[in-house]
Order: C-alpha cells, then sequence, then structure tokens
C-alpha cells in the first residue's frame, strides 16, 4: 500500500473519493466502489464523508488522514455538511454529478496524463459556476449508468474526455468575483467585506436568491433558470453587496423597486427569496439576514404592531396604507386617498414619519362648507374672502378641494368681532354689513377686511348674533372710507331732502311735483354716493313757497298739530289743492286765512 501512496499522492483540494477513484484507474479496477472493498472500507460510508472511513483510507495510502477530511464533505445533522471548517447547507452541495473545469482537467492531463487529472473539492459546489483561475463556466458530465458509481471521478472523466476537449475549446470567459471570493472563505482568508460576518453557506444562497430574483423577478426560482443564468444573477447579487459598506439594504430596495407591480407586497416584491428566508428564520445563522429583511418590509409595508415576519416582531407601525392612514386620524378613506395622491412627492412613500405630520394637520382643517359655517359667512361669502386674500387654503391641489386651517378661520373671526360692540338695536345711520354693501356700493368682502384691519370706527353686534354680514356699520363713515368726504353741493342750490324740510313736505310729495313740474331739478353726479342727484334752485324753492304753503308749513308756524290747523282751515271753508290723496295738503297761500296762520318761510343757507 505504500507504492499506491508513492505514486499516487492526494493533490492541493483533492476529496478523499477523488484520491480512490484514481488508484482505481491505476490498478486497472472498473470502479472505485469495487476499490474500496478490496481494501476493506465501507464504500457507501466513505462515500457519504464519513470521517471514520476516510481516516482508514488515509492510513491504507499513508496519506495525512487531516487533509482528506478537510476538503471532503462530512455529513451533519439536519442534512447540512462541514467543508473545510464550514458549515454547509444541503442545496450547496452536489453529490450526484462530476462538476469540472474544463480547462483545469486538460491542463492536469497535459501535465502527466490521466492519471493526473484529479477532482478538486470546491467544484462540487453549486453556487461555485466559474472557474476562479480560468474565467470559464464550470461544465457538468453526463452521470453514469449506475448512480452509485456518480463520484468516480477518474472513470467519468475518462469515458467524457472528449466532451471535455469540445468545451474547452468552446468556453467565453465571464466575471468570477463570487467564486474567487467563495474560495479565499473557504481557505479563511476574509477580504474584508462586511458580509464575511455571515457564514458562507448564507452569503452564498443569499447572492443566487437575491440575484434571480433582482435579475428574473421575483417569481423566478433557481431550478427555473440554467446555469449561465445563475451564474450571471449570483454575480450581479454579490457585486451590489461588495458595493456597499455595511448593510444589505440597498440591494434588497433594488429587489423591491424592480417589483412591476403597482401595490407590492412582501411576497409580491420577494416572491422565493421571501419564501426562502421564511423557511430560514430558525437558523441562527442568518439572524442578520432576516432582521435587516423584515426592518425593511416593516419600514416600507404597512404592517400593524405585533405582526411577527421572518421571526422578527414590528414593535411599531412605520409605514401606512390609506386605509390604515384614515382610520388612524378618522378621515374618509378615499378622500384620503385623494389627499395623498396630491400632496405626496411621485416615489415617495407613506411612511409614519412623513405622514403623521401631515395627517394631524389635515384633521385640523375644514373644507370650504364646514370652513364656512364655522366663519358664520355663507359659502358664496367664503369664496369671495378666499378671492381677495383674506383666507388662504392651508392644502390645495388638483381634484382635491380646499382645505382650511381652523386656527386662521378661528384667528380673522376673533378679529372681525373682537371690534365690535353690542348693541340692542339698529344704531342710526347704520345698517347691516349686507345692506351696507349695497347702499354704498362696496363688496361685503371688502367691507370685512376693513373691519379686521380696524379701519371702521364703529361696528355694531346684537347679542346672539354670530353672522358676520349681520354686524352693523355706519354708512357715512363707509362712504367716507371708500368714497372720500362727500364734496359741497354748488351754491344756491337745494338737495331734494333740503328741500323737503324747507317745504315741510315728505319725500312722495316732493318727487310727485318734480314730475309735474312743480319744482325743476337738474341732474347733478354724487361722487360719494356713486350715482346722479337732483339739485333744485333756491329761487324756484322761493317761487313754489310764495304760491304754495303746506299743511305741514302752516302747523309749524302756528306751532299747534297740523289737525287743528286743518279744522280751522275746514271752518273756514279753505281747502287744498286738488292733488292726488296720498299727497301732503297744500294750499294756496293767497286765499288761506287768517293771516296770523301764514308765514313766510325762511330758507336755510345754501352752505348748510
Amino acid at each position: 500500500m505504500t507504492n499506491l501512496a508513492l505514486s499516487l499522492a492526494p493533490q492541493p483540494s483533492e476529496p478523499a473519493i477523488g484520491v480512490a477513484s484514481r488508484i482505481a484507474m491505476k490498478l486497472g479496477i472498473s470502479n472505485v466502489s469495487d476499490c474500496l472493498l478490496d481494501l476493506g472500507i465501507n464504500w457507501p460510508l466513505f462515500r457519504r464523508g464519513r470521517p471514520t472511513e476516510i481516516e482508514q483510507f488515509a492510513d491504507i495510502i499513508d496519506a495525512d488522514g487531516a487533509i482528506l477530511l478537510h476538503e471532503s464533505f462530512a455529513p451533519r445533522p439536519e442534512g447540512r455538511f462541514s467543508f473545510r471548517g464550514h458549515l454547509l447547507d444541503r442545496p450547496m452541495v452536489n453529490r450526484c454529478e462530476i462538476r469540472l473545469c474544463p480547462l483545469c482537467v486538460l491542463e492536469d492531463h497535459d501535465r502527466g496524463g490521466t492519471l493526473e487529472r484529479y477532482c478538486r473539492a470546491h467544484w462540487q459546489l453549486n453556487q461555485l459556476r466559474t472557474c476562479p483561475h480560468h474565467s470559464v463556466p464550470i461544465m457538468t458530465l453526463p452521470s453514469p449508468p449506475a448512480p452509485h458509481y456518480a463520484l468516480d471521478f477518474a472513470r467519468i472523466v475518462e469515458r467524457n474526455f472528449e466532451i471535455i476537449q469540445q468545451a474547452a475549446a468552446t468556453t467565453v470567459v465571464r466575471s468570477h468575483r463570487f467564486e474567487s471570493w467563495l474560495l479565499h472563505r473557504l481557505a479563511y482568508q476574509r477580504p474584508r467585506h462586511w458580509f464575511d460576518e455571515l457564514e458562507v453557506s448564507v452569503v452564498t444562497q443569499l447572492c443566487e436568491k437575491a440575484g434571480t430574483a433582482l435579475c428574473f423577478g421575483a417569481a423566478a426560482a433557481p431550478r427555473q433558470l440554467d446555469s449561465e443564468q445563475l451564474a450571471t444573477a449570483t454575480e450581479v447579487a454579490f457585486q451590489r453587496l461588495a458595493a456597499t459598506n455595511a448593510r444589505l439594504e440597498p440591494l434588497i430596495r433594488e429587489i423591491w423597486e424592480a417589483c412591476p407591480s403597482q401595490r407590492p407586497g412582501y411576497y409580491t416584491a420577494f416572491g422565493n427569496l421571501w419564501r426562502w428566508l421564511d423557511k430560514a428564520k430558525g437558523d441562527h445563522r442568518y439572524k442578520r439576514v432576516l432582521q435587516e429583511m423584515a426592518d425593511f418590509v416593516f419600514t416600507h409595508q404597512s404592517i400593524p404592531a405585533g405582526t411577527s415576519l421572518l421571526g422578527q416582531i414590528c414593535k411599531e407601525r412605520r409605514y401606512h396604507s390609506v386605509k390604515s392612514a384614515a382610520a388612524a386620524y378618522g378621515l374618509n378613506t378615499s378622500r384620503t386617498d385623494r389627499l395623498l395622491k396630491t400632496l405626496i412627492k411621485d416615489g415617495q412613500g407613506l411612511g409614519v414619519e412623513a405622514i403623521d405630520p401631515l395627517l394631524s394637520r389635515i384633521t385640523s382643517c375644514l373644507p370650504r362648507v364646514k370652513a364656512a359655517k364655522r366663519m358664520g359667512v355663507s359659502p358664496d361669502m367664503f369664496d369671495r374672502l378666499k378671492h381677495i386674500g383674506r383666507l388662504l387654503p392651508a392644502f390645495s391641489g388638483e381634484n382635491v378641494a380646499d382645505l382650511f386651517d381652523i386656527k386662521e378661520l378661528d384667528h380673522l373671526r376673533h378679529t372681525i368681532f373682537s371690534h365690535a360692540q353690542i348693541v340692542h338695536q339698529r344704531p342710526p345711520n347704520c345698517s347691516r354689513i349686507t345692506a351696507a354693501a349695497g347702499i354704498v356700493s362696496v363688496p361685503c368682502e371688502e367691507i370685512l377686511a376693513m373691519v379686521a384691519e380696524g379701519k371702521i370706527a364703529f361696528v355694531g353686534q346684537e347679542a346672539g348674533n354670530h353672522r358676520m354680514c349681520d354686524l352693523y356699520v355706519n354708512r357715512d363713515e363707509l362712504r367716507d372710507l371708500v368714497h372720500g368726504p362727500e364734496e359741497p353741493i354748488p351754491p344756491n342750490q337745494l338737495t331734494i331732502d333740503q328741500t323737503r324740510r324747507v317745504l315741510h313736505l315728505n319725500t312722495q310729495t316732493i318727487a310727485w311735483l318734480i314730475r309735474q313740474g312743480y319744482l325743476p331739478t337738474r341732474r347733478y353726479w354724487n361722487e360719494r354716493r356713486r350715482r346722479h342727484s337732483r339739485l333744485i334752485a333756491k329761487a324756484d324753492v322761493n317761487a313754489f313757497a310764495n304760491r304754495y304753503v303746506s299743511l305741514g308749513a302752516l302747523a309749524a308756524e302756528a306751532r299747534i298739530q297740523a289737525n287743528h290747523v286743518a279744522r280751522r282751515l275746514e271752518r273756514k271753508g279753505i281747502i287744498p289743492i286738488d292733488f292726488p290723496p296720498n299727497l301732503n295738503k297744500i294750499f294756496l297761500r293767497e286765499v288761506v286765512r287768517p293771516s296770523e296762520h301764514v308765514g313766510r318761510l325762511v330758507l336755510p343757507s345754501s352752505h348748510k
């Protein structure tokens, strides 16, 4: 047996079963299992990597058993394997096929012939799909007819050597950063990436699963892809991880954003990656990956507090859905949806930190009709106040009704009512704001603005009145503010009101006399009242007074009531002029007797 050891010493990275396969070929034995049986070694246990059988084989061939064990896949509980001091999950190890680099095998053949073609243990790792030495794809040889001969490396290579040569002639070069990292990690040479704190098995499978989701969609599973696609996906994910400093979050985010769904959930966005992690949630080796994945979902998905995902508990809600946001603040769901679509920028999520202050402010606002009711004005008047800038919406957007801050509404209302004083009846020469607006020809909203600015000295409020437009303002004061002081009328002219007082006639009678031509008038533009007025010359008034006298004038001269004067005149047979019955009684001055009841009228000065 010593001759065996001297002639076929184990090569670097060669597993025990590879050494046994080459010895079987050298001895001319048809397969490795028969060779080991001849040596007294239990083939099934040796094939599975049982340490006792490998150590027995090492003693027979006079080799270092520790090295052979180090390069062999030793079984561990739960279907795992120990390899080079690392614990590997079952999906990482291929125990059914021969995988190799065609260029490595040809170099071995050129160096020493058939028996120098040896197996590298790391070729049996499923995730190692590119040779880190030659940058060419790892190929898989056809399986032998009998499954228990699947790992007879030397015989299978000999049988398929032409295929290997053809593959070597047609290989293409591709990136192998992941495979280089994997070999360094298996040799305990840490390249100082942040993820080197994780187990090799965790990083390797994470790159494969995450790369598949990133490159081919969340619904794609690694088993559905060919070797080249898996190599590309794994390399892409590895480069994403290596490009960051300390977190998995950028890779997770890229997968999340690549999801084509308009309303992605974690199952939709991560698919098979999520299902794989969910199965691994009981394994402490995956703790950091599970924490970062769950933390990302808690931050980007509407997950209620207390929910468990991947074994992690959501302690507080970090992200809102429209429904949860509306429920949290007592808002209508459809209205909340429209508001958020308008107020949230494209690409900005519904994170609690961003949304809660916004929703909190929205709840302190009112829509137009409710805001008008709170202000004590009609919706139309509310719109007019908004138009002149006295009210500004706190939120405004397309397809969303304006919202107004309650504090701003109350501030304006308090400002206006703070200038008012309580009155028990309508003050003289005052009108409600609604009426005053028509009289003075100024919009109601501008009057309210003047009140708010303190420009109007007198503002009256009836007890129990809470409507702004029902406040009282002085018409003359309002005219002074709007149109300026009243200009004096032209000299030797009287207004209709002055004429009425001079002649002791009511307005209706004066109007009839004007229409009938008894009192000629001329039009005069009153800038203050924004309309034409009629003026009567003093000479015309004197002429009328010289010919006619009213019952009121007679009563004023006699300083007695008009009905007493009327009865005295009636007893003397003096009757008024036959004017319409609804007018004041007017007499011809020359027929009024006795003379003590007839007085001359003194016209007021034109400056009054």
